[in-house]
């Protein structure tokens, strides 16, 4: 199954809240790159969040309700 991007978050904290929130409505993702943010806490270290490809729209339903301010979309996204 492939995996896409639903959004980026600042720090380890605020990453688990999401990963969890999700957790609990049955949509898994991932943190990936978490360790590297709390060695390096600046900008170009966010950590993304991936959920896999057929569980995006669901995903991105429960940010809008629960966390509006993590929406992002593509043309947001300007990391290399």
């Amino acid at each position: 199954m492939k995996t896409t991007i639903l959004t980026y978050c600042q720090d380890a904290i605020e990453a688990h809240r999401i990963h969890d929130v999700l957790g609990e409505q049955g949509i898994m993702s991932i943190l990936q790159d978490e360790n590297i943010s709390s060695i390096i806490p600046c900008p170009a270290f966010e950590i993304p969040i991936l959920v896999y490809e057929e569980d995006l729209e669901k995903a991105k339903e429960i940010l809008r309700d629960l966390f509006p301010e993590k929406m992002v979309d593509e043309d947001s996204i300007n990391y290399i």
